[in-house]
């Protein structure tokens, strides 16, 4: 049974990502061709994708885990995916807006998670150019 989860869920992965590259009425097909997004040559085919993820990345390790892309401004290639958290997909963007704080760097939702406040509280402190300890020690209102 594990094993078929398991596999459904690679293939549910390889789908989407063959409609994002492939399928012009997918929404973000036009996107990802204007960004140069593609599907390597080496995962032309579901065999050759499910291969290389249980051979190169194993299992995922948590039950909320999915395969997403180390660089979101590459293609989707060997070498170029993870397992990861749902939650840390946008956090490989390059336009996310990255902070730094008490000698760390981290986007502004993760901040936002660590400091219990809402994103969009951040993002509206940090456009208003408050000073990153206020943005973050200030409680929300």
């Amino acid at each position: 049974m594990l094993e078929t989860n398991l596999k459904q869920r690679i293939y549910n992965s390889y789908r989407n990502i063959r409609q994002v590259t492939n399928n012009p009425n997918n929404l973000q097909y036009r996107r990802s061709r204007e960004k140069g997004y593609d599907i390597q040559d080496e995962f032309g085919s579901f065999r050759a994708f499910y291969n290389y993820v249980i051979k190169k990345l194993g299992p995922p390790p948590h039950i909320n885990s999915v395969l997403m892309r180390k660089d979101q401004s590459q293609s989707y290639a060997p070498g170029n995916l993870m397992w990861g958290e749902k939650s840390e997909v946008g956090n490989h963007n390059p336009a996310c807006i990255r902070i730094r704080y008490r000698g760390r760097t981290r986007t502004v939702s993760e901040w936002a998670r660590e400091y219990g406040l809402d994103v969009s509280t951040v993002y509206a402190r940090f456009y208003r150019g408050w000073s990153t300890k206020e943005m973050f020690r200030t409680p929300k209102q």
